[in-house]
């Protein structure tokens, strides 16, 4: 199934994920890779209403399952529903720093957008550092390196959002810049999967 999904079969991971979850309902990675095939596919709103529904019966799982509310709560532009995530959660992946970032874009907190900025910033030099010391460095370094672009767009749309380039300032609206950004980091995202996949088959 992790195969599928590195190959970008995303639809036919969700299927085997789906029989999974069946099977063994009690074992969380399948309903995790359920959750990261649902966002993968866009499907933000069902892998919300999936994830709450799993946290509701299964409390226990919060820990590991709440990560996926931040990500479709700012994939959605639902900016209360991830402040309230955000209050719950220790775990700081790629989806829940990005969450933070955009959250204190929206409240124009610039302060803490430059110290987000910096720790996720380090969090994906550490891991490519490494990659690159080892055997098929592309494939293994290849989502930090487009995620540090990502952060590299995300950083420039923030300097318009909050007025330092003063030629772009008032040119759109706040809720206009902020869904821009998300636009552009899912479309990252997807040019990241297709990357991926011609990693795995060029080796």
């Amino acid at each position: 199934m992790k195969q599928l999904v590195c190959k970008s079969q995303l639809q036919d991971a969700f299927s085997c994920y789906e029989r999974a979850v069946k099977v063994k309902p009690d074992t969380i990675s399948h309903h995790q890779g359920l959750l990261r095939c649902l966002m993968g596919l866009d499907q933000s709103n069902t892998a919300l209403t999936y994830a709450t529904g799993l946290v509701n019966e299964r409390p226990e799982w919060s820990n590991e399952i709440n990560p996926f509310h931040v990500e479709s709560a700012w994939k959605l532009a639902d900016w209360d529903g991830l402040s309230e995530f955000l209050k719950s959660i220790s775990s700081d992946n790629w989806g829940v720093a990005v969450g933070k970032i955009l959250l204190s874009v929206k409240e124009k907190e610039n302060e803490k957008i430059l110290e987000h900025l910096k720790i996720v910033r380090t969090q994906q030099m550490g891991p490519l550092s490494a990659a690159s010391m080892e055997n098929g460095a592309y494939q293994r370094g290849c989502s930090h390196v487009l995620r540090l672009h990502m952060l590299t767009d995300m950083e420039k749309a923030v300097q318009v959002f909050t007025g330092l380039c003063p030629s772009f300032q008032g040119s759109y609206s706040s809720v206009s810049r902020l869904n821009s950004t998300l636009r552009r980091v899912e479309r990252k995202k997807k040019i990241g999967s297709i990357l991926t996949s011609l990693s795995g088959t060029s080796s």
